[in-house]
């Protein structure tokens, strides 16, 4: 194949040979020039024609800089920049000049066709330029995938945008070798080693991707508010001091006061790398308090770092002994056990248990019914924070009981992320509604549609979650009373 063959899969009105006296040509021409290659319209170039010292120099800065900013806008969040990785990936320019000087030295129709004026950057330099001016637009291609993909609000689209990434890095790969052999043959080159410098050049760029796959940016947990805590450290001390953390804030419940209703409260965050579980059964206890007076009379139990010398684990076991433990406080008749859990939810209906290095077991809603049972208490109040906690219900269910869920069986809850303060359900039903009412289910059917609605705002992509509700029959009348003893008390 020659030249006059491979022509026509560029352009056939491309002037082999302008006048000689103009063949520089300024900046932005040289940019247009670029561009137009990219994008197969006809040009006008001629082998004469030299690009200036200077014009490479900004085209390679100008290459860098767009390099540096795009993948910046990847990298959503405080990000730090990993300036080793800048002369990594651009060994890869170095490594194809030389090979395009070979190409250059050996691969020419004939040497004076080749010839360029005294004051340009020679043949080599005109074809690493054009190829640089002619990569500013998949540049911004291929970094406006990665930017899409990086700020996806959901996580469908982010999967569709990770699909798109790999589709478009192929695509772009294919097309910068076609501009590549338009570059090669409008300079002179032979058809041959033109190809095979350009399937050359696509290798190593593959190769460099796939064994040097450093980036620029990188998200920077030090600036970060959400990041995970240092791990745990077990010895025998920390062992000894939960046992007694446990017995102390068992001693201190209270007992029943005569002639009202109390209200006693277990609440269970036993997922110790992400906050917004501390953060929730905090808020819940706090609520407690103020709405119906419980202080005293509530044990947390919660895997977190920042709580291991305040709290008891949220472990099973430990769940069991504080079930215990109110039961023989309270009145069975008069009284209400509150159990708040918050966690990550499964298709299971198993609640998330996590506090590495310790073993933890998941909780699920069979042996909380056990422990309730087997503890004697009555009158429950359960609220399950957490994805598919609808699946709860139907184990825990009574005629003297309440159930409250995030979710529905089938359905995602949502808020539980690294940078949430709350989860959409305890914030609603708990942080407002119950703020609002001395009822939990005013409370909760005033939560629903706000639930929903934000939801619909943060782009939750799985359908609605669906909170769900269960009232007994016979602790409809003890609510009653609770709500009309308590319902006095002004929230602030």
């Amino acid at each position: 194949m020659t030249n006059d063959q491979i022509a026509p899969l560029f352009s056939n009105s491309e002037e082999a040979h302008p006048d000689p006296t103009n063949s520089h040509l300024s900046w932005l021409q040289w940019l247009a020039l670029g561009i137009r290659l990219c994008l197969f319209m006809p040009i006008k170039i001629t082998p004469r024609s030299s690009m200036r010292a200077w014009q490479f120099v900004c085209f390679v800065l100008l290459s860098i800089a767009l390099d540096i900013a795009l993948s910046r806008l990847t990298v959503p969040g405080p990000a730090y920049f990993y300036a080793a990785a800048l002369p990594m990936q651009w060994s890869t320019f170095v490594i194809s000049a030389v090979l395009i000087w070979l190409m250059v030295e050996h691969g020419s129709e004939r040497s004076s066709a080749l010839s360029m004026p005294q004051n340009g950057v020679g043949t080599v330099g005109t074809i690493l330029g054009l190829t640089l001016c002619s990569s500013f637009v998949y540049l911004l291609v291929s970094y406006g995938a990665g930017i899409a993909m990086a700020h996806a609000k959901s996580s469908a689209w982010a999967s569709a945008m990770a699909w798109l990434g790999w589709v478009s890095y192929w695509l772009i790969l294919i097309w910068a070798l076609l501009v590549a052999l338009r570059v090669y043959h409008l300079m002179g080159v032979r058809v041959r080693p033109a190809m095979a410098m350009a399937l050359c050049l696509t290798g190593l760029s593959i190769l460099s991707q796939t064994l040097l796959p450093w980036q620029l940016w990188y998200p920077d947990a030090s600036e970060s508010t959400s990041a995970e805590p240092a791990q745990m450290r077990l010895n025998q001390a920390l062992f000894e001091s939960q046992t007694q953390l446990l017995k102390t804030q068992l001693s201190q419940l209270q007992a029943q006061r005569p002639a009202q209703h109390d209200v006693y409260a277990l609440i269970y965050a036993p997922y110790a790398p992400e906050d917004v579980f501390l953060k929730e059964s905090r808020m819940v206890e706090q609520v407690l308090v103020k709405r119906f007076n419980s202080e005293g009379r509530i044990i947390s139990l919660v895997n977190n770092l920042k709580t291991t010398l305040t709290h008891a684990w949220a472990t099973p076991e430990n769940l069991q002994r504080s079930i215990q433990a109110v039961a023989a406080q309270m009145n069975s008749e008069e009284d209400v056990l509150m159990v708040y859990l918050t966690s990550h939810g499964a298709k299971n209906f198993k609640l998330a248990s996590s506090h590495w290095p310790l073993t933890t077991d998941d909780l699920n809603p069979q042996e909380l019914a056990r422990m309730l049972m087997q503890a004697g208490i009555k009158h429950r109040v359960i609220a399950v924070s957490a994805c598919y906690s609808g699946g709860w219900i139907e184990p825990l269910q009574t005629d003297h009981s309440l159930i409250m869920t995030a979710a529905d069986a089938t359905h995602t809850s949502y808020g539980c992320g690294t940078r949430s303060e709350l989860t959409f359900f305890g914030r609603a039903v708990f942080n407002e509604g119950l703020q609002a009412s001395a009822s939990f289910e005013k409370a909760f059917a005033q939560a629903v549609p706000v639930i929903k609605k934000r939801e619909e705002e943060a782009g939750k992509d799985d359908g609605f979650s669906n909170p769900q509700i269960f009232v007994g029959k016979d602790i409809k009348p003890l609510l009653d009373k609770l709500e009309q003893q308590f319902s006095s008390i002004k929230q602030p």
